[in-house]
């Protein structure tokens, strides 16, 4: 059953991609306070820094979020985030420093794209049932996911403290000891395990008295195998829709997808479903929180989730933007990703424990001390690259099926054989062949010859200008030479007169004889550079020469 606060939290999230961020906090304190009501939604606005011994973030209040937005939270000498209240969610929450990144001291936690950094213990849950990490990253000192203590390399004996704890597709690096599970035993899908003392330390605590059923000692996955969501199996392939454009086409794929016998859960659209989509947003932020913390980004909707193996279509990367984890741009493809979850389910559950391989398709590589140690009992596993394995457990029953050179990470120093060089041949090695030398530089020279040719070549016929356009609807230049004119013999004709200034008459071909009457002289007038003169020029022609007329002057 959903926590009423937990309701009152998951309707805002109807909108779909419209969903607005959390109330923004600047300090510890503000933060601390912030989280103390039930069904808070708080997010972190910049840089933190622990000045005690104590907590810089307590978060009391029961079905809280608190993103930390890939800000940094300095632990100083105490503990970054501290949990006290159940069904909390911390999302992007990046801790520096301290004796612990994140402790978690209740029900139902939830921690999705963390970062702990430099803290001697990452994450510290000792006593934390239903607790589930997804895609976050520990780097330690002592110990990075710390189920209980160890003490000297080995689990003391103890109670089951934390039943139902899963750890999906994260990585845990840099500890004495990667993941502790003293106080636990828990269900570890997909992560990575490398350059740590000890890698996984396995318990074997007693089931207290009060526990009953598969989770009192079997490893447990409460989303999969007892989900608060009607009609959810671990085959089930979950549809998240918000009725937007693209989620109507996916939902009408929906008929074909199912006609080929997948099992796929919709998430109803409407006003008329708001019970249901709370039902279902409660599934989601609890197993799926991916999908919650890419609300509001463009395009986030629709998604999809599989239970099984914790595949999803798309979430938020750091930068904000969308990060594809599969192609599902057709029915078809729907109906592909839909046949892998119900093929996972299939291979990895069933029974009475409903968990069949409770450690599958980690990679457990490169650790110094040993990859897997302690007591694994009857835990089972499938697909894991494990390198050394000590204690009482099998490595064919732990599944290390691969080797830790193939399914190393990328930048991960994964541990070689060494093998003999191969014997030299006979033939002798080819001379290495002689060095080019180097083109010789070319003067501008030759290269103004050469575009003086080219320009030869792209004239057609004589003239000053060709009739082939040019470069930039400029005419081709024709480096023919012209024929200069024939010399004038009349004094009077401007090409004589080129040492003084021609007035507007001489320009329009009009010159005065030395008794006063306008001549008109055989050639043709210049062109005219003004519109005045345009105007003069149209009226010109109708002065003919004629001696009656005296006007003194050229008009």
């Amino acid at each position: 059953m959903i926590r009423p606060t937990t309701l009152a939290l998951l309707l805002t999230l109807g909108a779909g991609g419209a969903a607005a961020r959390g109330t923004p906090c600047d300090d510890c304190a503000a933060c601390t306070t912030a989280l103390a009501a039930p069904g808070a939604d708080v997010q972190q606005s910049g840089p933190l820094k622990n000045s005690g011994a104590g907590a810089c973030i307590t978060i009391t209040g029961a079905g809280a979020t608190f993103d930390g937005a890939h800000h940094p939270i300095s632990a100083g000498e105490g503990i970054g985030v501290k949990v006290a209240a159940d069904d909390v969610l911390l999302r992007n929450v990046r801790v520096e420093g301290g004796a612990t990144g994140i402790e978690a001291q209740a029900h139902d936690l939830t921690i999705y794209a963390s970062d702990v950094r430099g803290a001697a213990v990452g994450l510290g849950a000792a006593k934390a049932p239903g607790l589930r990490v997804d895609r976050s990253r520990f780097e330690a000192g002592l110990v990075g996911v710390a189920f209980g203590t160890p003490k000297g390399g080995a689990c003391p004996a103890g109670a089951l403290q934390s039943p139902g704890v899963v750890v999906l597709k994260s990585e845990i690096t840099g500890a004495e000891v990667g993941i502790a599970a003293c106080s636990a035993r828990p269900v570890l899908v997909d992560n990575t395990v490398r350059a740590n003392g000890l890698g996984v330390l396995l318990g074997d605590p007693a089931p207290p008295a009060n526990v009953r059923g598969p989770a009192a000692r079997a490893p447990f996955d409460p989303c999969a195998c007892a989900p608060e969501l009607e009609g959810v199996k671990p085959g089930t392939t979950m549809l998240y829709s918000s009725g937007c454009g693209g989620c109507l086409v996916h939902e009408g794929w929906l008929p074909d997808v199912r006609a080929q016998g997948h099992d796929v859960k919709l998430r109803k659209s409407g006003l008329e479903n708001k019970a249901a989509q709370a039902e279902f947003d409660g599934w989601v932020r609890r197993c799926a929180p991916a999908i919650v913390d890419a609300i509001g980004t463009p395009g986030c909707v629709p998604n999809y989730a599989c239970p099984a193996t914790g595949a999803l279509f798309k979430r938020k990367g750091e930068d904000g933007r969308l990060v594809f984890e599969s192609q599902l741009n057709s029915a078809d493809a729907v109906a592909g990703f839909a046949a892998e979850c119900a093929s996972a389910a299939a291979a990895h559950y069933g029974g009475d424990a409903c968990l069949q391989h409770p450690l599958r398709g980690n990679r457990l590589c490169g650790n110094t001390t040993a990859d897997v140690a302690g007591t694994a009992g009857d835990l089972a596993g499938a697909d894991n690259a494990c390198g050394k394995v000590q204690g009482d457990a099998d490595p064919q029953k732990l599944g290390c099926h691969a080797s830790c050179v193939d399914a190393a990470p990328a930048g991960a120093a994964a541990p070689t054989t060494a093998r003999p060089a191969p014997a030299p041949t006979a033939a002798p090695k080819p001379a290495p062949a002689a060095p080019k030398p180097a083109p010789a530089a070319r003067s501008p020279r030759p290269r103004r010859a050469e575009a003086r040719a080219r320009r030869a070549r792209r004239a057609r016929r004589p003239g000053r200008r060709s009739e082939r356009p040019g470069r930039r609807g400029r005419l081709a230049f024709d480096p023919r030479p012209r024929p200069r004119p024939a010399p004038v013999d009349d004094p009077r004709h401007p090409r004589r007169r080129r040492g003084r200034r021609l007035d507007v008459a001489e320009r329009q071909g009009l010159i005065d004889d030395t008794d006063g009457a306008t001549t008109r002289l055989p050639y043709r007038p210049y062109a005219l550079s003004t519109p005045k003169q345009g105007a003069l020029a149209l009226a010109r022609p109708l002065l003919l020469p004629s001696p009656a007329i005296d006007t003194g002057r050229t008009r």
